[in-house]
C-alpha cells in the first residue's frame, strides 16, 4: 500500500516541492510502453470544469483566466473550460478566455439542453462538449426518461449546436455503472 511518504520518498523536483507533486506512477517501470512513447500525446485538461468540483475550490474570474493562459503556454491541447450556464463569473470567464486567442482548443461543457448550447454561444467558443448522464436508471428516475428519449435528447441538443457552427463533442457521464449493451446503444 502507497502512502504519502512512499510516494514522495527519493522525488525531487521537479516531480516534487513544497507546492505539488505529479505521481511517480507517472515514472513507473512500465507506465509507458515503447509503442505509446512514440505515439503523440494529446492533452484534454478538465481542471476548470472537474477541477473546481474539489471540495472547497472555487475559481474566481481572474484566476480561471491565468490557469487557462498557463495551461495554454504549456502546449495543453484542449481546455475544459467549465460551464457557462454555472454563473456569470463563469460565463464571463470563459468569454474572456475565448477572446485571449488562445493556441488550446477552448470548449465549454453544457449539458444536453437548447438553452446551455445558447448560452455556450453568447461566449464565443467554436467547439462545445455536450455531456448527459447514459446510466438507465439514472435517466429513469432523475429524468423520466428510456434510453431512447435519452438518444433523442442527445442527438437534438448535437445537431442543435453543429446548426449554430460549434464542434460538437458528446460526453456520457456516469459510463462506469452503465450496463455495456446500452453504451453500445447510446454511442453507436
Amino acid at each position: 500500500m502507497l502512502n504519502d511518504k512512499t510516494i514522495t520518498q527519493g522525488l525531487a523536483a521537479p516531480y516534487f516541492t513544497d507546492a505539488w507533486w505529479v505521481s511517480p506512477m507517472n515514472f513507473a517501470p512500465g507506465a509507458f510502453p515503447e509503442r505509446l512513447r512514440q505515439q503523440e500525446i494529446y492533452i484534454h485538461d478538465v481542471t476548470l470544469r472537474d477541477g473546481e468540483q474539489s471540495p472547497g475550490v472555487a475559481f474566481k474570474e481572474d484566476e480561471r483566466i491565468r490557469i487557462a493562459v498557463a495551461l495554454d503556454d504549456v502546449g495543453v491541447h484542449r481546455i475544459e473550460v467549465g460551464m457557462p450556464i454555472v454563473s456569470p463569473g463563469v460565463f464571463n470567464a470563459i468569454k474572456e478566455i475565448v477572446n485571449l486567442g488562445l493556441r488550446t482548443e477552448v470548449v465549454p461543457q453544457a449539458r444536453a439542453e437548447i438553452y446551455d448550447v445558447n448560452r455556450t454561444m453568447e461566449t464565443g467558443a467554436k467547439a462545445i462538449i455536450i455531456v448527459h448522464t447514459i446510466n438507465p436508471l439514472h435517466c429513469q428516475h432523475v429524468f423520466g426518461l428510456d434510453t431512447e428519449a435519452i438518444i433523442n435528447r442527445i442527438n437534438t441538443t448535437i445537431a442543435h449546436a453543429r446548426g449554430q457552427g460549434l464542434k460538437a463533442i458528446f460526453m456520457g457521464s456516469d459510463v462506469f455503472r452503465t450496463p455495456l449493451e446500452n453504451i453500445r446503444e447510446i454511442y453507436g
